[in-house]
């Protein structure tokens, strides 16, 4: 049996759907997977009683009754009885300085987390750099600010040493090594 630690459910709408065969195979080498009779939270709502087509690394179908799906493919079977499918979580503001933060908080159903400044040298671009590989499978995705930008004596500078900008026109150049740290948003103190 696959081990699913978390899957994720991003469905704004829930209708039934007819499932063919074909549709839940798909064109791609990982096996599919049927939850039967599971909770589903949409992020509007609470179902009761679901089944859940996974495949090809995503939601393929759901269907609002516990095992009404008839496939002759085949598929594994989980039954998720008692157990509760939802939305990932986002942790919109940490500071991460290692992966370990990022394995715990998917073990918690935070599936990304907005990292709002790590002194950590190299972090930010190397979970960047692990996300782009396509191998993220055991962490929480984190988008990163790398750095902050401060001034000389506010706040963040009792961190230790880090840059700061003094003047204007030093921003584009700072931006710019934020961006090179692997910064994909910008944080001002």
């Amino acid at each position: 049996m696959i081990k699913i630690r978390l899957v994720v459910l991003a469905v704004a709408l829930v209708k039934t759907y007819a499932v063919d065969a074909g549709q839940i195979t798909g064109e791609c080498e990982t096996p599919s997977i049927v939850i039967n009779d599971v909770r589903v939270f949409n992020g509007e709502r609470l179902i009761d009683h679901a089944t859940v087509v996974l495949g090809c690394g995503k939601i393929m179908r759901m269907v609002e009754a516990a095992g009404v799906l008839d496939l002759t493919e085949q598929v594994e079977r989980i039954d998720w009885r008692g157990k509760t499918l939802m939305p990932g979580l986002i942790d919109s503001h940490t500071h991460n300085f290692r992966r370990e933060t990022l394995v715990r908080a998917l073990d918690f159903g935070v599936t990304t987390v907005i990292d709002t400044g790590s002194a950590a040298s190299g972090f930010a671009r190397a979970m960047k750099d692990e996300r782009s590989s396509g191998t993220l499978v055991d962490r929480a995705d984190m988008v990163s600010a790398a750095l902050w930008i401060t001034a000389p004596g506010s706040h963040g500078t009792q961190f230790g040493e880090v840059p700061t900008l003094e003047r204007p026109e030093d921003a584009e150049q700072f931006v710019l090594d934020r961006i090179a740290e692997g910064a994909e948003i910008i944080k001002i103190i």
